[in-house]
């Protein structure tokens, strides 16, 4: 992601990289993952990222010259995502973390937030533990279920 296109790259060479598709959009900071044949961005408006729409973006990448935008959800300020099997998590500021269903890849069902004093920054899925990076510190949840995390830990710089 960059901040106004998702780009496709080919890995059959890791080596060299190469191009493949972009599907631009308005400017915004825009991270993403892919799961399968689905690509989730978050845009972000604002005054460090530029333009005013924030929202998630669904995308089938089944044919990766041809990225056809499935879905889009409004968000208050989303930044980092991860997805585990059948749960997205997505870094909402200080709205929270919000966790999706994604058993329909391409239509994310909003299931929870985690909300609180913590601004949500990022988040890494791995093993069963999601590791959420929030202002101020990090904190870890149990997601072996994984559209139920749990927290297990809150780390404070």
């Amino acid at each position: 992601g960059s901040s106004d296109a998702m780009f496709i790259y080919n890995l059959d060479n890791p080596a060299k990289p190469q191009r493949e598709s972009a599907v631009s959009h308005f400017r915004s900071c825009d991270p993403v993952v892919t799961q399968g044949n689905t690509s989730y961005v978050t845009l972000r408006g604002g005054r460090t990222c530029g333009g005013n729409v924030s929202a998630l973006l669904v995308y089938d990448v089944t044919d990766i010259k041809r990225p056809l935008q499935k879905h889009s959800i409004p968000l208050e300020s989303p930044y980092g995502l991860g997805v585990q099997d059948s749960a997205l998590y997505v870094c909402n500021g200080t709205n929270g973390l919000v966790v999706f269903d994604i058993k329909n890849a391409e239509v994310p069902r909003e299931l929870m937030r985690v909300t609180g004093d913590n601004k949500y920054i990022d988040v890494i899925p791995y093993n069963g533990v999601l590791i959420a990076y929030v202002e101020g510190g990090i904190r870890f949840f149990d997601i072996s279920e994984p559209q139920k995390p749990v927290l297990l830990s809150d780390m404070k710089n």
